[in-house]
């Protein structure tokens, strides 16, 4: 299992970010990296959430929630 962190600052409410972030599926929207992401299970956040994306330089990749705070 591989953990990535990651760290920046954002011109927003926190509300607003967490709005963004907990669309687990929308990453595409806003990652410039991810070129598609699908959801794989029928929930869409928290903890099983699952997607498949296409990522750019990396290839097609499976994420699951593990941790939702």
């Amino acid at each position: 299992m591989s953990v990535v962190t990651r760290e920046i600052k954002v011109n927003s409410t926190p509300e607003r970010v967490w709005d963004v972030l907990s669309d687990f599926n929308g990453i595409a929207n806003w990652s410039p990296s991810v070129q598609s992401a699908e959801g794989t299970t029928s929930n869409e956040q928290g903890i099983g959430a699952a997607r498949a994306c296409e990522v750019a330089g990396l290839g097609d990749i499976e994420e699951t929630v593990i941790d939702w705070k």
